[in-house]
């Protein structure tokens, strides 16, 4: 697997700040064929062909008037896939997806956004369509979440035992990330990124961004926050958003006269640091060092004293999103090459306190979160393997399955909740109502 994409830079989920996100996948569209021929699954150390459409492309894609393609993807999605797959009657929730070759960073990534709530209902077809901006001319026209809604719904139609969703990583290939498409290893956790980041877009309520400066101190905080959420929803608003943001407070404060700055910034994951002198460590250590103070290297341009002055920098939550990925960090660049980090995480299960992050203003006083979702890799850097672990969406008693690319395995309890494996941690909270 590759720490990041060759070429382009990631999207970093961080939809506050006045410069907006980068959009590095777009360019020119390229056709859609009807068809790609799936590889056979390779072993890790091989170095398999590119995975490339081999059939004629059939009718182009055609859009609603308005530019929006969702409907005609989303048909020519459905129907690919639907004759591609296994057909055989299985419980709702537990449909795999097939391995087209060192395709289960993706298959695992998949499977807890599929049991997300709320976010399987806001792209089943019915809902997906009338959230589609068509305008947006940094999205997919809608290509790629009518793909996706297809596959949703495939899903969750209980007539599948595994999906072979070829024509979904097109889509991607075509349309949001052309080297993830090349059959070889590459990062979940990137491919998250560019997935809800072009699901994000194909959904944003903006067509002309309104870029923002922050210029905030600590003097209401309560009121600089409601100017910045308005300020922020001119230049980037999305039902995915609405699910996913997490806004942080970050405060600089002059170690000479005691002044502060303040910036709120908003991310749709939260990446965690590993330490890599320790054998184990909880979640919670890796939040507390997240979110403790640091003096800054460089002196900080003081407004009030007018010059350049030692500082320091806090950060913490300001507001708690419906559903909280957490990205422990265990890949890392040493001296040229990149390195994993096998160090045990233990983590909370059923419930997650994040109080002790809150900033002490902040108006959110429940911040109390349950584990739905683990997204697991195991083995190396370049030959290693993703699973999943979820809860069935639509489980009353919190029923846990194992995902092994095609494979469901329902295993009752959750998972051990220590493992040097752990890669991706969703959460949703505890008073959310979304389901």
């Amino acid at each position: 697997m590759t720490a990041s994409s060759q070429g382009r830079p990631l999207p970093d989920g961080n939809f506050g700040n006045h410069a907006g996100p980068p959009h590095p996948r777009r360019r020119k569209a390229m056709p859609i064929s009807d068809d790609v021929t799936e590889q056979p699954t390779t072993h890790p150390t091989m170095s398999p062909a590119p995975f490339v459409p081999t059939r004629q492309p059939a009718q182009p894609l055609t859009d609603d008037g308005t530019g929006n393609f969702f409907l005609s993807a989303y048909t020519m999605s459905a129907q690919r896939i639907a004759s591609d797959s296994e057909w055989k009657k299985t419980p709702l929730g537990q449909t795999g997806l097939f391995n087209m070759g060192n395709t289960c960073f993706m298959n695992a990534t998949l499977q807890p956004l599929f049991h997300t709530p709320g976010f399987s209902q806001l792209f089943q077809e019915k809902s997906a369509q009338r959230f589609v901006n068509g305008n947006n001319s940094f999205g997919t026209n809608g290509m790629i979440s009518g793909s996706f809604s297809a596959l949703i719904d495939l899903i969750w139609s209980g007539k599948f035992n595994a999906l072979r969703p070829a024509i979904f990583l097109e889509f991607f290939a075509r349309r949001v990330n052309t080297e993830m498409a090349d059959r070889q290893q590459h990062d979940a956790q990137e491919f998250q990124l560019y997935l809800l980041d072009a699901l994000h877009e194909d959904t944003n309520r903006v067509n002309q961004r309104q870029s923002f400066e922050q210029n905030y101190d600590d003097t209401d905080l309560g009121a600089s926050a409601s100017d910045f959420n308005e300020r922020a929803k001119l230049f980037s608003s999305s039902p995915v958003n609405d699910l996913f943001n997490l806004t942080n407070i970050s405060v600089v404060q002059c170690s000479t006269c005691n002044t502060k700055s303040v910036r709120f910034e908003v991310v749709n994951q939260l990446s965690l640091e590993l330490p890599t002198n320790t054998d184990c460590l909880t979640l919670k250590d890796c939040l507390e060092a997240h979110f403790s103070s640091a003096s800054l290297e460089d002196k900080w341009d003081c407004p009030k004293c007018k010059s350049k002055q030692p500082a320091t920098r806090s950060t913490k939550i300001w507001e708690i999103p419906k559903v909280l990925i957490v990205h422990l960090k265990r890949f890392s660049l040493n001296d040229g090459h990149y390195v994993k980090n096998n160090v045990e995480v233990t983590f909370d299960v059923a419930e997650l306190d994040l109080a002790p992050f809150l900033h002490e203003k902040s108006p959110h006083h429940n911040a109390a979160l349950s584990l739905y979702g683990i997204t697991d890799h195991s083995g190396r850097l370049n030959s290693g393997h993703y699973t999943a672990s979820v809860i069935n969406l639509i489980s009353t008693d919190r029923e846990w399955l194992s995902f092994d690319d095609e494979s469901c395995i329902p295993c009752g309890s959750a998972p051990s909740p220590t493992s040097k494996h752990a890669f991706l941690l969703y959460y949703k909270r505890m008073n959310s109502k979304a389901k």
